[in-house]
């Protein structure tokens, strides 16, 4: 994590803003409305390493959208030093992967950490 954030009681968070890859962010920040989210920053290009947007989903997390062009993001996963997973914090898992898998074309897997815990993951 970057730097230590703070949300308001109930409000879902990431541990870390996540910030897909998108073939094109304005398609995207369109189906993030169409899903029921919420476009923060109109998608606007940042310089010649691509063009992103801001988005919160419909709970309240707030996640952003890079369609990347010249800096292309993480080209090393699962290994030693390089990122591994994204983690949201939420209190309805369900209504999250509702949300977040088709958008992103996920397929999702259910499972609970504790019995009072249910938790997913997208892949």
């Amino acid at each position: 994590m970057s730097n230590k954030r703070t949300y308001p009681e109930g409000v879902p968070c990431w541990v870390d803003t996540e910030q897909p890859d998108v073939d094109d962010a304005d398609a995207a920040a369109s189906a993030v409305r169409a899903a029921g989210g919420s476009v923060t920053l109109e998608p606007v290009d940042a310089g010649p390493g691509g063009r992103l947007a801001a988005c919160v989903d419909p709970r309240g997390a707030r996640f952003r959208l890079w369609q990347p062009r010249r800096r292309l993001g993480a080209q090393l996963a699962n290994a030693a030093g390089s990122w591994n997973f994204s983690d949201l914090h939420t209190g309805d898992a369900a209504a999250a992967t509702g949300f977040y898998a088709p958008l992103f074309g996920l397929g999702v897997r259910r499972y609970r950490i504790r019995d009072d815990d249910p938790a997913a993951r997208l892949r």
